[in-house]
């Protein structure tokens, strides 16, 4: 995954990656204050993925010892109290400055926070790391059986998607070199099983795609019960394959080579997660969203993400942009 570098010696791929990603956050939550069927059914296909994949990719990056107290928790603060405040000046909401529930999409700056927390003093090594995550993923199974364990905290979300973030630290720290044979095969055989990897992908969009009006929006949050969303653990297992599988299937067409006016995106992330969710607020509260099409909506996410990226924010140390650059020989 070495490819075309940007300067600075930082991995195109990931910026890349995280490029798509950030364009898909922004795309959902527009979809989300859409009201058209085919924006409900593109929605559900994103979200069967796209964030399991971003906390996959925070995993991977994860820094041991890093101080999530000021580069995590503390931007959650301040972005929470800048969300409260605006949403009470542009009347969308009464003035809220609480801490312990996080403004729509701020959950995943504090469950960030818990995660690095968690993971800052774990001891991986090759022979607990797969029993580790396997608990993880019975915990974030279980959790759904528990009515009280919901937004507060952002605890439903910060279990129920840990083992995407744990995953990303046991590849990076134990099955790099396997990750990177399965995203850049040079064999036939690896080719095979990329390219079916690819096709089941696509089978389990189009079925998704298909079943949107029978999956309700609650179920894909990950952050409500199984008793007050009305649905089942095993729909959830199925979410969590689901992802897996079609989180493989996109890293692995994902370019490795510096994109002009695209890669530098991925190093843009800050401020396109900090501010996307004022302006998409404010257009839901003009009604100016509800009856776009999905290509309108599809060409504003795309259009809002670059204005976005331009907005000077430092993010030397922040764990959303945390530098990934080629080690020097």
């Amino acid at each position: 995954m070495r490819g075309q570098n940007v300067p600075g010696e930082r991995i195109a791929y990931w910026d890349n990656l995280k490029a798509v990603l950030i364009i898909l956050v922004v795309l959902g939550h527009m979809l989300e204050k859409s009201g058209s069927e085919c924006a409900s059914a593109v929605y559900a296909m994103i979200y069967s993925f796209h964030m399991p994949l971003f906390v996959f990719v925070s995993g991977f990056f994860f820094k041991k010892g890093a101080n999530w107290v000021t580069r995590l928790f503390l931007p959650y603060v301040l972005l929470q109290l800048i969300h409260g405040v605006c949403y009470a000046l542009l009347g969308i909401s009464k003035l809220d400055l609480s801490l312990t529930t996080p403004h729509w999409t701020l959950w995943y700056l504090l469950s960030m926070s818990a995660w690095y927390m968690i993971a800052g003093v774990m001891n991986l090594n090759r022979n607990n790391a797969l029993p580790i995550l396997l608990i993880s993923i019975l915990l974030a199974v279980l959790v759904g059986y528990d009515s009280s364990v919901g937004n507060y905290l952002s605890l439903s979300r910060t279990v129920s998607m840990f083992p995407w973030f744990l995953g990303g630290i046991i590849v990076r720290e134990f099955h790099s070199r396997g990750l990177s044979s399965f995203l850049r095969p040079k064999g036939a055989f690896g080719i095979v099983i990329r390219l079916i990897a690819v096709a089941v992908s696509t089978v389990l969009l189009i079925y998704i795609y298909n079943a949107s009006d029978r999956i309700e929006k609650k179920w894909l949050y990950y952050s409500y019960s199984y008793a007050k969303a009305g649905y089942t653990p095993l729909f959830r297992m199925g979410m969590m394959l689901t992802a897996l599988i079609v989180g493989l299937s996109v890293m692995s067409i994902i370019p490795d080579r510096y994109i002009p006016g695209f890669t530098f995106l991925g190093r843009r992330t800050l401020a396109i997660y900090s501010f996307h969710a004022l302006i998409i607020s404010v257009m839901k509260q003009h009604d100016m969203i509800r009856d776009l099409n999905c290509v309108v909506i599809v060409i504003s996410a795309v259009v809002m993400t670059y204005i976005l990226a331009f907005i000077p924010i430092d993010r030397r140390n922040y764990p959303m942009d945390l530098s990934h650059k080629e080690k020097k020989k």
